[in-house]
């Protein structure tokens, strides 16, 4: 599954990188304005689909359509993999084990577990990573786990559709917005240690709407995880 908006640099590289054990590559093209589409459409692999937004819907907008698509061909368990070839696809058996092993139902990648782990990744973005981590384990209940806002993700397409994931946050939030759901069905989450790979990608996350956004989500989230799962009756 892979959301891409403005990757004509990375996007080939990201196909043509991807291993055999990959039976579907699912891609959205977020309104790019560059040949993003074009490119991804054109590398000759059978695996590719791609779609293209008309209008920017933000990187969870991308990553739904993406799983939709992903789950129209057959898909049995959706690795969000980054257009702009952020991450290592050497890791995709890491997040796939505990899945396949039936011990978990939605893994993610933690750039947090060692010192050295984050190598390369910007100082702000470290600082806002550990300061939304401790935010997040009181907001989605899982306290085990660190870096909300990886999006190197593994899960079941079954729990996808148990958690209806297309009424999901469609922003910067909605790593964030699916562990509080995945929360509310007690499904079992676990943290995979991949180090951050930071490659020329250019970010294009605006703080000033990003930040207000997150902070609006953990609100509702929190308040919507507490009273599903603890107020409200559930039928039997």
């Amino acid at each position: 599954v892979v959301p891409a908006h403005n990757e004509a640099v990375h996007i080939k590289e990201v196909i043509v990188t991807m291993p055999d054990l990959v039976d579907i590559i699912a891609i959205t093209d977020d309104k790019s304005s560059d040949n993003t589409f074009e490119i991804a459409s054109s590398t000759g692999d059978t695996r590719v689909f791609v779609n293209r937004h008309e209008v920017n819907t933000g990187v969870g907008g991308a990553i739904i359509t993406a799983h939709s698509e992903a789950i129209i061909h057959g898909s049995d368990i959706n690795v969000v993999f980054a257009g702009d070839g952020q991450m290592d696809p050497h890791y995709i058996t890491k997040l796939l084990d505990p899945i396949i092993e039936g011990f978990y139902g939605f893994t993610k990648g933690n750039r947090l577990f060692s010192s050295q782990s984050h190598r390369g990744m910007p100082k702000y973005r470290l600082f806002g990573n550990y300061v939304l981590s401790y935010m997040h384990k009181a907001v989605s209940g899982y306290w085990h786990i660190n870096d909300p806002q990886n999006g190197y993700t593994a899960i079941k397409t079954d729990i996808l559709n148990e958690v209806n994931y297309e009424t999901l946050s469609g922003g910067y939030e909605f790593e964030n917005d699916l562990l509080t759901r995945l929360n509310e069905y007690y499904i079992p989450v676990s943290d995979i240690p991949i180090p951050a790979r930071y490659l020329d990608e250019v970010s294009g996350i605006d703080l000033k709407k990003v930040i207000p956004a997150l902070l609006k989500n953990f609100i509702v989230s929190a308040v919507t995880r507490i009273y599903r799962k603890y107020i409200k009756t559930k039928k039997v």
